[in-house]
């Protein structure tokens, strides 16, 4: 639970200019506990076009959400400009 979230706070005081992210995953940890502003992804962002934002998504959303009846697989096509702990993907959404 929560794992990459040490690296992605390295990884977002280097890159995110203070953003906001929008937090994709199955579990319960917060990034804010790092001292990374978040609100949660809501699972329909996933099955349609994102919104506007820096996504932050686990790597087994990435694998499983695509897969989800009715899931589009933006996830999939559009390439992550990070990778960070080999498990969050880092999208950047105009």
């Amino acid at each position: 639970m929560g794992q990459g979230l040490k690296q992605l706070k390295v990884w977002w005081d280097r890159n995110a200019n203070g953003r906001t992210i929008r937090y994709g995953t199955h579990y319960g940890f917060p990034p804010d506990a790092y001292g990374i502003p978040s609100v949660r992804a809501d699972i329909t962002e996933f099955n349609t076009k994102p919104v506007t934002g820096l996504y932050v998504v686990s790597a087994n959303t990435v694998a499983r959400i695509p897969a989800h009846p009715g899931a589009s697989a933006w996830l999939r096509r559009i390439p992550p400009i990070a990778v960070v702990g080999h498990a969050l993907y880092v999208y950047d959404i105009p």
